[in-house]
């Protein structure tokens, strides 16, 4: 799985060592995944960020922060390591009416900081680009879908509980044939324009999303 031989095993097995199966030191200090968990998740958030970095030298910011929260976010790692069978290394001691699936993708997090710890960030990189972001993740059908402006903004608005409407009109333009404005809780927050009505809207949508999230960032 790993596909190198580790220089330290012992550091691997703690990465799957759940806190409801803890080890107990000599010092009696309980030892499981919990702080590889806290390790891993930095590095993985380092590294998907150093790839989206490189790989969209254009993008925007806020391009950046949503692909990188659609990769690295709970359900997918979940899914991540449930895929990877993670399970069969995994000790834990719970309830049979217990949720384990959340557990699988902490233990993938755990195994992220075990890495690190045993062969250092490049090791790590190549890692995580190879085994997650190669085999799992399709990166152009989620910069499609990333590029959806008018979803994300929609998707924004109901997280945050704020009103949207959309109103796109023809112009008189002969460039451009539609024009569009969105108003967010009454205020106009973007307008664009294009030869259609989904493009238009895209437009107003890209510029209302940065705006928005601008906004949110400085509260």
């Amino acid at each position: 799985m790993l596909g190198f031989k580790p220089s330290d095993v012992s550091i691997y097995r703690l990465a799957f060592t759940h806190s409801s199966a803890s080890l107990v030191s000599p010092k009696g200090i309980a030892m499981n995944n919990e702080r590889l968990e806290f390790l891993g998740d930095a590095i993985l958030d380092s590294i998907v960020t150093d790839f989206l970095f490189n790989k969209y030298p254009n993008e925007k910011e806020g391009f950046l922060t949503t692909m990188r929260s659609k990769i690295v976010n709970r359900n997918f790692l979940d899914n991540i390591g449930e895929q990877l069978d993670l399970n069969q290394f995994l000790k834990i001691q719970l309830s049979e009416n217990s949720e384990t699936k959340h557990h699988f993708g902490n233990a993938f997090e755990a195994l992220i900081g075990a890495i690190y710890i045993d062969r250092g960030y490049n090791k790590t990189k190549n890692f995580v680009i190879h085994k997650l972001i190669n085999r799992f993740i399709d990166i152009e059908e989620l910069q499609i879908a990333n590029h959806n402006y008018k979803s994300r903004v929609i998707e924004f608005c109901q997280k945050h509980k704020l009103s949207i409407q959309f109103i796109t009109e023809e112009t008189s333009d002969k460039q451009f044939a539609f024009e569009s404005r969105i108003y967010i809780s009454d205020e106009i927050f973007g307008f664009g324009f294009g030869q259609n009505k989904k493009d238009a809207e895209q437009k107003a949508a890209e510029i209302a999303l940065d705006k928005l999230q601008n906004k949110f960032e400085n509260l």
